[in-house]
């Protein structure tokens, strides 16, 4: 096989991708179910077909290629990963996956015909960064998007929903559930996807064998009080809902710190209302997210951010804990990591069993579906941002384990 070319059709791909952006020069912004994200599926199975693929959309507005096997009949196998992005993140997160999958049904047609089909999957919205809640794409396979969650989750910023987003990408909300994949139909997922994370790039270890993805929960916190006048209301008299905020949110992060085993809270989006320098703040608003490799862990985390806003809020003030998201960990193939463990010794690849501290479709899919997921160094570990990298040749060697793991399978 020419792998030179393989890495020339990788690079391509990704650089052309990068131009669906709407911040150009300031990293790549492909929120779900806008103009960019259009001109990425389309140019997705556009060049799914020059391959020989057939290509689809559902009505989630995932892309799909199917390379077909001598029994159609018989569960496929689904390689892939998601085509969205977060606001200014980089140009590898998800969307080399995707192109990696491309490559794979590329090569796996010049090996001659497979036992079963072979699918690749684009999916749409796995960051969740517009609505709040990710993996639509995945989580529509898996029969779990209703036409009313799509009626009633809205973008966090603008209020509209994801049913009027989708009727305005070329959608019908109503028939969203009609992208559901039978049960039994996919027999394997595989997700090849940069590690996001400083470990592998650090440690100079080429691949990452994912054995568990963290469990995820993630709230938007309201706190109520009153606005009031910043220079005449004394400070014990005050109902100061971004100071009671301020409170619990480094009270989150001390909660993740002492329960260690690799918890993590974050609170990225903080938002003080009515946002002006001489009024007390009667509104906070603000997210918190949990992760950690045992869901009691993430509970824990979450009952005692909870506890935490009924101790700060005692005294006169209310609040709101809306959850977006709550996904378990999933611990995924033994299988098919222990084939691939076999194949990186075999080609003198080196390589690390490792948890992924991030969230991914494989999480989703692999609740039902025998799933395995291998990673990429990123460079200096940096993800979400402009400066994310991984070289070609690391995004080559999975490919050249996971067209072997396939064939294997």
């Amino acid at each position: 096989m020419d792998w030179s070319q393989t890495a020339e059709h990788i690079a391509r791909r990704l650089t052309e991708l990068s131009g669906f952006t709407a911040t150009p020069g300031e990293g790549c912004t492909r929120l779900p179910f806008t103009r960019e994200t259009r001109e990425a599926a389309d140019y997705l199975k556009a060049e799914m077909a020059a391959d020989g693929l057939e290509t689809w959309e559902d009505g989630a507005g995932n892309v799909f290629g199917r390379l077909p096997g001598r029994d159609s009949a018989l569960p496929c196998i689904m390689c892939g990963s998601h085509y969205d992005s977060v606001v200014c993140g980089g140009n590898y997160d998800g969307i080399a996956g995707v192109v990696c999958a491309m490559e794979l049904a590329r090569l796996l047609k010049e090996c001659g015909t497979l036992d079963r089909d072979f699918v690749v999957a684009a999916f749409m919205d796995e960051e969740g960064c517009r609505f709040g809640s990710g993996c639509f794409g995945s989580r529509a396979i898996m029969g779990r998007i209703t036409p009313e969650y799509c009626h009633s989750v809205r973008d966090k910023r603008d209020g509209s929903t994801v049913a009027q987003r989708m009727k305005e990408y070329g959608l019908d909300p109503e028939r969203v559930a009609e992208a559901a994949w039978a049960p039994g139909t996919i027999g394997n997922y595989l997700e090849l996807h940069i590690e996001q994370g400083p470990v592998l790039d650090a440690k100079g270890i080429q691949l990452g064998l994912v054995d568990c993805i963290v469990g995820i929960q993630r709230y938007m916190i309201t706190i109520h009080g009153q606005s009031n006048h910043a220079g005449t209301t004394p400070m014990d008299m005050r109902l100061d809902a971004m100071d009671r905020a301020a409170r619990v949110i480094v009270r989150a992060g001390e909660i993740a710190r002492t329960k260690g085993r690799g918890c993590v809270a974050t609170v990225g989006y903080v938002e003080a209302f009515p946002g002006s320098y001489n009024v007390v703040p009667g509104k906070a608003v603000f997210s918190a997210e949990m992760r950690a490799t045992e869901q009691e862990l993430v509970d824990q985390m979450a009952a005692e951010i909870r506890q935490a806003l009924e101790e700060e809020t005692a005294d006169g003030l209310t609040f709101e804990m809306e959850q977006k998201a709550n996904t378990p960990p999933v611990h995924l193939s033994r299988r098919m990591t222990e084939i691939s463990e076999g194949i990186c010794r075999d080609r003198g690849f080196t390589y690390r069993i490792m948890p992924s501290g991030a969230g991914h479709d494989a999480q989703i899919i692999g609740q039902g579906v025998e799933a395995s997921m291998l990673f990429v160094p990123s460079r200096q570990g940096l993800s979400h941002c402009p400066q994310e990298h991984s070289e070609y040749t690391d995004l080559l060697r999975a490919v050249q384990v996971a067209l072997e793991l396939i064939r294997k399978l």
